[in-house]
């Protein structure tokens, strides 16, 4: 289980929890940049149906249970126990943040 903080260390303490604007998730910087990422292969093993105590279970912390959900484009319903899932390393989260924050992206919509 991670047990840092998945907070940047940024001196405004950017949070991926919180790069999705408002309602819109097609216009929030974290889906236009998430596909550069690599993610891990993590063997559901208990918890079925549950992504949030998966993502308890992996990041120490439930509130990463939608960014579980977003990269792997499953409902609640299909995470069950032998099923293969997809997840950030602590390394690539930290990474994620500093890019958030940097917006070293472009907008898809102008």
């Amino acid at each position: 289980m991670f047990t840092g903080s998945l907070k940047s260390s940024s001196a405004r303490g950017y949070d991926v929890v919180t790069s999705i604007e408002g309602s819109d998730i097609y216009n929030s910087k974290l889906l236009r940049i998430i596909g550069n990422y690599r993610s891990e292969d993590h063997i559901i093993t208990k918890y079925e149906k549950r992504p949030d105590l998966i993502a308890f279970e992996l990041y120490g912390d439930y509130r990463y249970y939608g960014l579980l959900m977003m990269v792997n484009k499953i409902t609640v319903d299909e995470y069950l126990i032998g099923t293969t899932i997809q997840y950030f390393t602590e390394k690539t989260i930290t990474e994620l943040n500093g890019d958030v924050i940097n917006d070293q992206t472009t907008r898809i919509f102008n």
